[in-house]
């Protein structure tokens, strides 16, 4: 799909009077225009996530200047499970054991090592990633090692990262959106048939579609640009709900999409 085209339909899904053109869209075309939604919506949302991503190294260097000297080396810690530092991406801190491998997380910190994984594809070796390995004893400066990351090894890391961080963010929102869009085609078959009237599958999961583009463009593209309060977090569907409604008041007309039932 062209970026023209894929401008055009963004446009017209945000209008419900609009929809009985994009009802007629071909199902591959629907579902190239909502891959490309996403990509587009991730790129727009990592472009309004600079600004916050460039003020990190100067918020790690102002907390360490509080400090004189923060050196680790000799400290004893235990715990009784593993620490889930970030969920994204996923970083664990893991001192019940000498484990020396990685699983699910992204990076791993035992008590002797700090695991990572960086994205490098291979078909022959049917792999995405490799994992790299340090010992935690060249980290235990802390004060030296917060200067590196002010230096540029926070970018270069991020760099390395960014591969990985973007499909993750795809697949899960893939997936989010998909089983949202499933439960409104749904919705809006039921209540179709509670109404006495007969529709179209695949045109209720087009509306499900296009209409979906104002929560994807706000929870998104737009999520970087607001502090989301748990309550403000529902505008988005709510939005998504609304637009979805009033398209499928639109298409009704359409005879050949809906029919009254026969008594």
């Amino acid at each position: 799909m062209r970026i023209s085209e894929f401008t055009f339909l963004l446009v017209k899904s945000l209008n419900p009077g609009d929809y009985k053109m994009l009802v007629t869209r071909k199902k591959r075309e629907t579902m190239k225009y909502f891959f490309m939604l996403l990509l587009f919506s991730i790129i727009i949302g990592f472009i309004f996530s600079i600004p916050k991503l460039m003020a990190v190294p100067s918020k790690i260097d102002t907390v360490f200047m509080k400090f004189e000297r923060f050196n680790i080396t000799g400290i004893d810690i235990e715990a009784n499970e593993p620490i889930v530092l970030l969920k994204y991406p996923k970083t664990v801190l893991d001192l019940t054991e000498n484990r020396n491998n990685i699983s699910s997380e992204m990076i791993l910190i035992t008590k002797s090592d700090i695991i990572w994984k960086k994205f490098s594809p291979s078909l022959f070796q049917w792999r995405l990633f490799l994992t790299e390995q340090k010992p935690i004893s060249e980290y235990s400066d802390i004060l030296h090692n917060a200067g590196r990351i002010k230096g540029g090894a926070y970018w270069l890391l991020l760099i390395l990262l960014l591969p990985s961080i973007f499909l993750i963010v795809l697949l899960l929102n893939f997936i989010k959106y998909t089983l949202i869009i499933s439960i409104a085609t749904f919705i809006g078959l039921l209540i179709v048939k509670l109404k006495g009237k007969k529709a179209k599958l695949f045109t209720i999961w087009r509306v499900a579609i296009f209409s979906s583009s104002i929560m994807i463009m706000i929870e998104i593209g737009l999520s970087p640009l607001f502090n989301f309060s748990i309550y403000f977090s529902i505008f988005p569907i709510l939005l998504y709900f609304l637009m979805f409604y009033l398209a499928m008041l639109v298409i009704s007309e359409k005879e050949i999409n809906f029919k009254k039932s026969e008594e």
